[in-house]
This record gives structure tokens, C-alpha cells and sequence, in this order.
């Protein structure tokens, strides 16, 4: 694993990358892990953490929507034409 730094604006943002070879064999790269963003504090760099994120989380209500939003945009649609 290697640390990638990658700077949109102003800003250092640091990742851990992994190199990979996909199934014809060429070298790629991702992402694995967002270790946070680049100060320089008294002329060192430090890299702040990101914020705490909830790791695990719990389903407890499920709506569907989609299904009827399509069929109404399809019964809008035929009436229309």
C-alpha cells in the first residue's frame, strides 16, 4: 500500500492506494482508504483525519416507489399522446 496525495484547489487530500492486475494482466490502481487532508502546522505536514462516520448502520423501513412512479409517468405519457 502507498499514500497518494491528490490536490483539487487548495487542498491536499491524502489516500492509501493498492495496485492491482485486472483479469488481462495490466496494472491498475484504487483507492482503498480516505486517510484525510494535508496541513502544513510550524512547517511540518500533518495530515488530519476525516470526520467519524457511522460504520454500521441498520435498515428499518423499506418503501418502494419506483415501480409506481414508473407506471404513473407511463400512464401521464398515453394519456398525453
Amino acid at each position: 500500500m502507498a499514500k497518494t496525495r491528490i490536490r483539487r484547489g487548495s487542498r491536499v487530500y491524502v489516500y492509501e492506494r493498492e495496485n492491482y492486475r485486472d483479469s488481462s494482466g495490466k496494472v491498475k490502481h484504487r483507492n482503498t482508504r480516505y486517510l484525510g487532508i494535508e496541513v502544513t502546522i510550524n512547517g511540518e505536514k500533518q495530515i488530519i483525519p476525516p470526520k467519524k462516520r457511522f460504520k454500521e448502520f441498520e435498515i428499518t423501513k423499506s418503501v418502494r416507489y419506483g415501480d409506481i412512479t414508473v407506471l404513473y409517468d407511463l400512464f401521464l405519457f398515453d394519456k398525453i399522446a
